[in-house]
């Protein structure tokens, strides 16, 4: 088996018809009205007309459906488990006590299907700057996904790669990759451990790693979390958004040499390298000087770029990455 992510130009419903999509990921609001499990619909918006969606692809056909009890759409083929959640806000219902049900749904799923090891994560939700202290929505949502975490037996060096933006409306949106057998993960020494951040990131750290290494039957994936300007656990370069721009990229280029550090590797004769990336950026003025800035750097591997709030309110860019090598 492999899995492989592309970004396509084509619509939702166009690339649904392949019986070898794991999910796709719509960024174009209203695009898709269908019911099909596979899509998961956020309202983040598209800077650019580049790319309608993100598709996660299995080199076999795949099986997929939903959940009746939970309503969570899913797909799988037999080593790679794809799913979904969309949580609506209700009067009373804070985002700790969402992400906790979110992310208990998640999980519970993933095991009864013999998946039980979540390899990457992505999570949207609107207002994630919003609230002081404690109280900030971002703080909220780590707490209660760090709760259902720690429920269901996930210990610091288990947690998965992750990203976390904000949007300006929508629901809480979850999907994530899980796999039958754990992923590796990694870190940045450069930065200290998200789980490991001080009192003042809230009442629990983020709950997730800087990278995952994951070898499938017939690839190896390399799946970086999402990334700023970070050293150590302090964010650098407020106000100055090229600055940033560049410590994010030194982050990311120490997050792939530790990839291809890891004792697996040295049965494969190959290196890994960035093959996509998804780039959130806060005010879409920075977007021209961002993007020229990344083809200097990548030249012109697929980015998909996207209006996002990042997790700290005085940063304003933030990339993840994927890479693959074939077996």
């Amino acid at each position: 088996m492999s899995l492989r992510c592309e970004y396509r130009q084509e619509s939702v419903a166009e690339v649904l018809r392949s019986d070898r999509v794991l999910g796709v990921v719509s960024f174009l609001p209203g695009q898709y009205c269908g019911d099909d499990p596979r899509v998961a619909s956020t309202s983040l918006i598209r800077i650019d007309d580049e790319y309608c969606c993100e598709a996660w692809l299995s080199d076999t056909p795949v099986e997929y459906g939903v959940d009746e009890s939970t309503g969570l759409g899913w797909s799988c083929n037999e080593e790679i488990l794809w799913v979904s959640v969309k949580m609506s806000e209700t009067p009373g219902t804070d985002m700790t006590e969402l992400s906790y049900q979110a992310y208990s749904r998640l999980l519970d799923f993933i095991s009864s299907r013999g998946y039980p090891n979540v390899v990457r994560a992505w999570n949207y939700f609107k207002d994630i700057n919003k609230g002081e202290g404690d109280e900030e929505r971002y703080k909220q949502f780590c707490l209660g996904r760090h709760n259902a975490l720690i429920e269901h037996e996930y210990l610091d060096r288990y947690f998965p790669a992750a990203s976390a933006l904000g949007c300006h409306e929508g629901e809480l949106i979850v999907y994530m990759i899980a796999s039958k057998e754990k992923s590796v993960q990694v870190e940045n020494a450069r930065q200290v451990s998200a789980y490991h951040y001080p009192r003042q990131y809230g009442l629990r750290a983020p709950s997730f790693a800087r990278a995952a290494y994951k070898s499938w039957a017939r690839s190896a994936d390399m799946y970086i979390s999402g990334t700023a300007s970070i050293v150590g656990y302090e964010s650098q370069h407020q106000g100055d958004v090229l600055a940033q721009l560049a410590l994010t990229l030194e982050n990311i280029s120490a997050l792939v040499d530790q990839v291809n550090e890891i004792d697996p590797m040295e049965k494969i004769d190959a290196r890994f390298g960035l093959d996509l990336l998804k780039v959130y950026i806060r005010h879409q003025a920075d977007y021209p000087l961002i993007r020229k800035k990344l083809e200097e750097q990548y030249g012109h591997i697929p980015a998909l770029y996207l209006q996002a709030d990042v997790c700290r309110q005085e940063l304003d860019v933030e990339i993840e990455g994927v890479g693959s090598i074939h077996l």
